[in-house]
């Protein structure tokens, strides 16, 4: 068989596997492989034709002009954009693989989101994914498809926000091999995020040994993988639609026996069924705050409604300063604190110091609610209260010098709770009331407003825990 046929079919095996995986969306999305021994064509899925049967000779190949070469019907406009312009400008993409998987699309519609170190699986991915943070909508020219193509000037992977993901490599085997282990990562991910737990990371030289030693067997894996996806098929439906005459062989090697589609529907539902009880289970788990956490102590000396005067005992916050909507400063800077209390720190010396003293290791610190944010200026202040156990003498050093540790003296704040989204809308409607309260009662306050936050994003919003606090004068 030549090479060419050999990549068709190779294609229309990891179509058909991604929709039994459920990777696909409707009729949309598209993988495409070079033409092997030329430069300028590319073979891809036909416009909107589902994965499920596709075949080898379903598909069509289109040159660097769009022109379609060989088949029935071109590809839809956004796969010629963005898969051209990535062939031809990374040598490392003789095969692409787009597509709005579930989990993988969940991670890019967080603000922010990465693919974190918490499981096996994502350190195949180690400094291989490009983040497009700007989605910009549908990719109808050349430039959009350029944009994709920088990115992955020396990637194997994007994440696009709000958008899905692609997957490259130097063989329809590799990309989709990718393409698999990135969605379980990421699957994995979201299931842990569900549980209102802190993450657990990977050291990064841990990661970095597990990924070289991932690279030394990629090659095998990918291959294989794909020869079992092609020995589970049924092969020779995959070469040409016409294989579906009333011979005999052909009826002894069906594409898919019906059982087989009905166990699969089957187990789809049971998936989705469970899927849905346990983020159900971890919303109503993460509710109010979780109860192994930590929150600052205080003293309430009167309350009115859901309107409380408070003492706060001293604290340590760590703190980092964003610029930017306050939505994206309350993202990116519980990123930062985050990375700092899950490990990239250095933990200070308790010994005596010597010749022969060995490095300094990092420590990871319990997690503790609320999430806090305060304008100054044109900067937002976003900080973690520090567990009660440790004090500025044994906290340890933040690695990131954009992380400051503070210390707080007793303050007394008038706070309002309330549940609900913490949209700009919500925060400001309270505020208001927190402030007109005040005001009525001739409190005076001094500085800004705080905005904290107990509860993780998933968390149901009746269930969540929001509060507007102002510091006052006595």
């Amino acid at each position: 068989m030549d090479q060419r046929q050999q990549a068709r079919i190779d294609l229309a095996a990891i179509l058909r596997w991604s929709a039994r995986l459920g990777l696909n969306e409707g009729v949309d999305n598209h993988f495409s492989v070079l033409v092997p021994g030329t430069e300028d064509r590319f073979i891809i899925n036909p416009h909107r034709r589902h994965w499920r049967d596709m075949r080898a000779s379903d598909l069509v190949e289109v040159d660097g002009d769009g022109n379609l070469v060989v088949g029935d019907e071109p590809p839809e406009a956004t796969a010629f954009f963005i898969h051209w312009r990535i062939h031809t400008q990374c040598g490392h993409a003789k095969a692409i693989l787009h597509a709005h998987m579930p989990y993988a699309t969940a991670l890019s519609a967080l603000e922010g989101g990465r693919l974190e170190p918490i499981v096996q699986p994502a350190l195949k991915f180690h400094n291989q994914i490009a983040y497009d943070d700007a989605y910009n909508g549908l990719a109808l020219d050349t430039a959009e498809g350029d944009r994709l193509a920088h990115a992955l000037a020396d990637k194997r992977i994007a994440i696009l926000a709000n958008h899905g993901v692609i997957t490259t490599g130097p063989t329809v085997a590799h990309a989709f091999n990718d393409l698999y282990y990135l969605e379980r990562a990421a699957q994995a991910q979201v299931l842990a995020y569900s549980t209102g737990r802190p993450v657990q990371r990977i050291p990064k030289s841990v990661c970095e040994t597990t990924f070289q030693q991932m690279q030394a067997d990629r090659d095998d894996q990918a291959s294989r993988f794909l020869a079992e996806i092609k020995r589970l098929l049924d092969k020779k439906n995959l070469i040409t639609r016409t294989d579906r005459g009333g011979g005999a062989q052909n009826h002894q090697q069906p594409v898919i026996a019906a059982n087989d589609r009905d166990r699969t529907m089957k187990k789809k539902w049971i998936l989705i069924a469970a899927l849905i009880g346990l983020v159900l289970i971890g919303a109503i788990a993460a509710g109010p705050i979780m109860s192994d956490v930590e929150t600052p102590k205080y003293q309430v000396l009167e309350t009115q409604g859901n309107i409380e005067i408070r003492r706060y005992d001293p604290m340590i916050i760590a703190e980092v300063q964003m610029r930017g909507t306050r939505k994206t400063a309350v993202g990116n800077g519980f990123r930062l604190l985050a990375d700092y209390i899950f490990g990239n720190n250095v933990a200070k010396r308790t010994g005596p110091m010597t010749a022969q003293a060995q490095p300094r290791k990092s420590l990871k610190i319990a997690m503790m609610a609320p999430v806090q944010q305060q304008r100054a200026n044109d900067i937002w202040q976003i900080s973690f209260v520090m567990p009660s156990t440790y004090t500025m003498a044994t906290l340890p050093e933040p690695a990131n010098e954009r992380v400051a540790l503070k210390v707080q003296n007793s303050r007394l704040y008038a706070a309002i709770s309330f549940s609900g989204l913490n949209s700009d809308d919500n925060i400001q409607k309270h505020e208001k009331v927190l402030m007109a309260h005040l005001q009525k009662n001739n409190i005076n306050v001094t500085g800004q407003p705080k905005y904290a936050f107990y509860n993780p994003p998933w968390t149901l919003p009746f269930m969540r825990r929001n509060e507007v606090l102002v510091e006052i004068i006595n």
